[in-house]
């Protein structure tokens, strides 16, 4: 199986794990408010699964990563820097392979600008 499958299996469940302990929570001061010990256990519970979780996707996505590099080390031995760099470069959409490093970095920065000025404004 594909390692980036196995990656978003992986990131699911911690993420269903993480809505299981809001559910838990909820649950227990809403409309069990006399056993909300118990739900407090339960999503405990929920929250170190979902963090195992989170930490195996963490590693599945390093190993995709050392399996990807080792991957492109062996095309460009085989073929060539040339074909390496035209196979790698096919993986991105064109306006993202015709951006220089500059622009790709202050791309990503208005991104992540952009993103907490977003979550910033909600509140």
């Amino acid at each position: 199986m594909d390692l980036r499958v196995k990656m978003a299996r992986w990131g699911l469940r911690g993420f269903w794990l993480l809505a299981g302990v809001a559910a838990s929570v909820m649950v227990g001061a809403f409309i069990f408010p006399k056993q909300f010990d118990i739900f407090l256990d339960i999503s405990v519970g929920l929250w170190i699964a979902a963090m195992l979780c989170m930490a195996i996707m963490c590693v599945r996505f390093v190993q995709f990563l050392l399996a990807r590099h080792r991957f492109y080390r062996q095309l460009s031995h085989q073929y060539g820097d040339s074909f390496a760099k035209d196979v790698r470069r096919t993986e991105n959409p064109p306006w993202w392979n015709r951006m220089s490093r500059l622009q790709r970095t202050l791309y990503l920065l208005g991104a992540l600008a952009l993103g907490l000025l977003a979550a910033v404004a909600r509140h």
